[in-house]
């Protein structure tokens, strides 16, 4: 039983995993990639569901725009969704991304 537990737990981190307020967004990227990456095959939704989670986990303006921009499966949906934000940002829809630091391991030393 504790394989079986295992696995609906990985599955339940990809149906539940939502995007922090501040995180950027290949991060989450990243990070939901990692997700579906750690479900065995033989319980991994299929990738159309697996895009849908992914536009569920998003602010729903950038899901729109990854729906109109093209984006039909994953891989695109990554490359899309940053784009997307971008122009939110830049449309004045969403809040500007603080900057990144250039070397995040020297500011605390």
């Amino acid at each position: 039983f504790g394989e079986k537990g295992d696995n609906l737990s990985l599955l339940e981190q990809l149906t539940t995993i939502k995007r922090a307020p501040n995180e950027q967004l290949t991060d989450f990227n990243f990070r939901f990639q990692k997700s579906w990456d750690r479900i065995p095959v033989a319980v991994r939704p299929t990738a159309e569901g697996a895009f849908l989670y992914y536009l569920k986990a998003l602010n729903s303006d950038i899901s729109m725009l990854i729906q109109s921009m093209g984006g039909a499966t994953l891989p695109a949906a990554y490359s899309i969704a940053i784009r997307a934000e971008n122009c939110l940002i830049q449309a004045g829809k969403l809040v500007p991304r603080p900057p990144m630091p250039l070397y995040p391991s020297l500011e605390n030393p």
